[in-house]
């Protein structure tokens, strides 16, 4: 049977990081990257394809809801009738951020697809830096931990030994059979994540909806922005702004966009642009009213007009 290896974790923790890692260690595999896109900018699939990767994507919901796993399944079975001619070697499924991946086994068995896959290794990558204290009002963190059986502390060059010592103890609290990982870049030997431990819990009700604790918000993006300040601008976004990225266009140039809640990227795009460039943020559903104001105020720091504090 083909292995599947599900890479979960907040968002902003570094999920795409490891998929790269996974690609570029392959050593040969045939390997296909399904990708859960909370969103659909579709910044993790364009990312992947640049590298080289063979990408199927699955945005706007989560793979383990009512709502898009009968997507999620039909791609799985055609993906299965396929490898007859076409032989494949694993399967990395990127769950969406804002998911618990838990019911996946289940889903597996009710579309009788465990006939032709394994679920291998559940990985769970966790950004240190924020973990305990995002994890004091949004149980998606800790539910992400105990489906794992790699638990990666992703991000260690950006935190102090306290940190990463509170970070891990964090999650070993919710799952002390876990194996964790610290690492930088999600720098971790290919064959770890093909040997499963089996710590991973499975079962669990399949949601029919996705976790309204979270809205995704559509940014606009104004003509006169410096992509460059844009990165700068970000740190006036308050508690409750969980994600921003996507794609902005200026002057004819494009733009990835990437904030993780707490360090920034804007660079440009390397080889072909996405076809529909877009903008979007994951904010918590009591912060959502002011998001609008919030976000104008980060247009204005990062515009040509700007010109200071």
């Amino acid at each position: 049977m083909t292995p599947i290896i599900v890479v979960a974790g907040f968002v902003g923790s570094g999920k795409t990081t490891l998929l790269r890692r996974l690609h570029e260690n392959a050593g040969g595999r045939r390997i296909v990257f399904l990708v859960n896109e909370w969103s659909g900018a579709e910044v993790d699939a364009h990312t992947l394809r640049a590298d080289g990767a063979q990408v199927i994507e699955l945005p706007g919901g989560s793979l383990v809801c009512r709502c898009l796993a009968p997507a999620f399944l039909d791609q799985l079975l055609r993906m299965a009738e396929e490898s007859a001619r076409m032989p494949l070697d694993g399967v990395v499924i990127e769950a969406s951020g804002l998911a618990d991946p838990k019911p996946l086994p289940a889903l597996l068995h009710e579309a009788r697809l465990d006939r032709f896959y394994t679920l291998q290794t559940v990985v769970t990558v966790v950004d240190p830096r924020r973990v305990v204290r995002l994890a004091q009002t949004l149980p998606v963190l800790a539910a992400q931990v105990k489906t794992a059986d790699h638990v990666v502390l992703n991000k260690c060059d950006l935190c102090d030994a306290a940190t990463l010592d509170q970070a891990e103890q964090w999650v070993r609290s919710h799952h002390s059979k876990a194996q964790v990982h610290r690492c930088v870049y999600a720098a971790l030997p290919f064959d770890v994540w093909w040997k499963g431990t089996k710590a991973h819990a499975e079962g669990g009700a399949i949601p029919v909806r996705r976790d309204e604790s979270f809205e995704i918000v559509p940014l606009s993006v104004a003509e006169d922005i410096v992509p460059e300040r844009l990165a700068e601008a970000f740190q006036w976004l308050p508690d409750g702004w969980l994600r921003v990225k996507g794609f902005v266009v200026r002057e004819g140039r494009t733009w990835r966009v990437d904030w993780d809640g707490m360090t920034a990227m804007v660079q440009p795009v390397r080889g072909s642009p996405p076809p529909a460039p877009q903008l979007v943020a994951v904010v918590q559903r009591s912060v959502v009213n002011q998001a609008s104001e919030r976000w104008t105020e980060v247009l204005r720091r990062a515009s040509t007009l700007e010109t200071g504090g």
